[in-house]
């Protein structure tokens, strides 16, 4: 946040008339939050539709073909914000507002299904793949309920040694 001043015509006199203003500068920007970044991301089998649509964008995803144990880092949540005014009425018209979320990461090992999947960091939409799939961000699949409930989802921490079957 910064002040800045602004040029604006007068709508009495028309004449250029300088205001200062409150400024959200993007020019400045700065990492509010960071997280070592995961080798991947299990998805559970009820995930469905993020697993389509990372599909269809040409990410590369994994179907786990046998049980196993991963180190993973869970989300829980710790806050959110409340909805505004704007967003309400948004619902209202039938509009959906994201989603807003605070997590805490909690490291353990999972238990990870046969008929869940797996999302590698190690390929060229890795990037993509962490935008949509980190809950807290504002364009994640969470805060667009493609993804339905933060269990659904996890960090994984270290390269996994599980049999895949690549989806389609």
């Amino acid at each position: 946040p910064e002040q800045r001043d602004i040029t604006l015509l007068d709508p009495q006199t028309g004449a250029d008339k300088v205001l200062q203003v409150d400024w959200n500068s993007s020019l400045k920007l700065r990492p509010l939050e960071s997280r070592a970044r995961p080798c991947g991301y299990w998805l559970a089998a009820s995930a469905s539709t993020a697993i389509e649509r990372l599909s269809l964008l040409g990410v590369q995803v994994l179907r786990v073909a046998e049980q196993g144990t991963l180190l993973a880092d869970s989300y829980q949540q710790t806050g959110g914000s409340a909805v505004t005014p704007q967003e309400a009425l948004a619902t209202l018209n039938g509009q959906s507002s994201p989603q807003r979320v605070q997590v805490a990461l909690v490291r353990s090992a999972i238990d990870v299904p046969a008929g869940s999947y797996y999302v590698p960091l190690n390929q060229p939409l890795a990037s993509l793949v962490v935008a949509a799939l980190e809950p807290d961000t504002q364009s994640s699949y969470f805060a667009h309920r493609v993804i339905g409930d933060l269990s659904d989802t996890a960090r994984i921490m270290a390269t996994p040694a599980l049999i895949f079957e690549e989806t389609e």
